[in-house]
């Protein structure tokens, strides 16, 4: 099983008065957001299941995903625990995950997504994830429900002048 954690893209700062969770994307977020996921699309297994936080930027981030790899609105799903979520959460969300997704994607916002990388993938020590960053963590196992610490398979950003950081095992 790979999880991706995703940061939500570049969010707009410009609107004076609009609430945290309305932000919008700014031009960078909306000019990154597809670049990320074409990557990721191109180098490693596409998420069978994107779940979002509620917040504008975090939805609009998903919403690109979802378009870049040309998926339905079914496989998008919302989930207002995921705005401002700790690591517990996070990582409580993805042990709800189906199944059937062997390949899943949350969306949502820091501290907590750094703090979700370095706890379920045990051999990262990460400080930030910069915005519409992307950890993927490869479990073992056949269930998320059983989900504990993987391993880091997949690392990218924006500003990642390698491209991206690929060890995603021959069977997800």
């Amino acid at each position: 099983m790979i999880l991706y954690l995703v940061r939500h893209a570049k969010s707009s700062w410009a609107e004076r008065g609009i609430s945290d969770h309305a932000r919008p994307l700014n031009s960078r977020g909306l000019r990154d957001a597809p670049r990320m996921f074409e990557r990721l699309y191109a180098h490693a297994p596409a998420p069978q299941l994107i779940v979002t936080s509620d917040a504008a930027r975090a939805k609009a981030t998903a919403s690109v995903l979802a378009t870049t790899l040309g998926y339905s609105a079914e496989q998008l799903q919302l989930d207002k625990g995921l705005y401002h979520a700790d690591p517990e959460r996070i990582a409580s969300r993805a042990r709800a995950l189906p199944d059937s997704a062997a390949v899943a994607a949350l969306v949502g916002h820091n501290p907590g997504m750094t703090y979700a990388a370095n706890k379920l993938a045990g051999n990262l020590e990460l400080d930030n994830l910069p915005t519409c960053g992307i950890v993927g963590i490869h479990f073992d196992g056949a269930s998320w429900s059983e989900l504990t610490t993987g391993v880091l398979c997949y690392f990218d950003y924006p500003k990642y002048s390698d491209g991206p950081l690929v060890r995603i095992p021959d069977s997800p």
